[in-house]
């Protein structure tokens, strides 16, 4: 697998997998938008949590042909994707960094690693 650091602002922002899987590595403590619940627990109870990517860094995935938008998450050991199209759909919330769109837990799929996850999208989006 080939993997390509991906930069913006001057800040390593993730990973490039295969020229085509965009990796986010997060943590869900400090990273996962808890929708005013106290708790990650209660807001993943309650169908709150929410993973968000910058629009910005949405746009720079599209501009190189990114078709898979993943969040790896390395507390929970999960990992967390979407068709990239799924990301720029998501709902938008104006954050004190910028204006991110956000994805809810249950709206995202699940792969067990990301050699599977390019694995198994390989055939979907390498022949499109």
């Amino acid at each position: 697998m080939n993997i390509e650091s991906l930069k913006y602002d001057g800040k390593e922002v993730g990973y490039i997998a295969d020229g085509f899987v965009y990796v986010s590595p997060r943590k869900q403590s400090r990273h996962l938008f808890r929708g005013g619940a106290a708790s990650v627990e209660e807001a993943k109870r309650t169908g709150r949590a929410s993973w968000g990517i910058d629009i910005n860094i949405l746009e720079l995935l599209n501009l190189k042909g990114i078709k898979v938008v993943a969040i790896s998450d390395s507390e929970a050991k999960k990992l967390y994707w979407a068709a990239l199209p799924s990301w720029e759909n998501g709902n938008v919330l104006n954050m004190k960094f910028g204006i991110q769109r956000f994805l809810k837990l249950k709206d995202l799929r699940l792969a067990s690693s990301i050699d599977k996850l390019v694995d198994a999208t390989k055939s979907v989006f390498k022949s499109k």
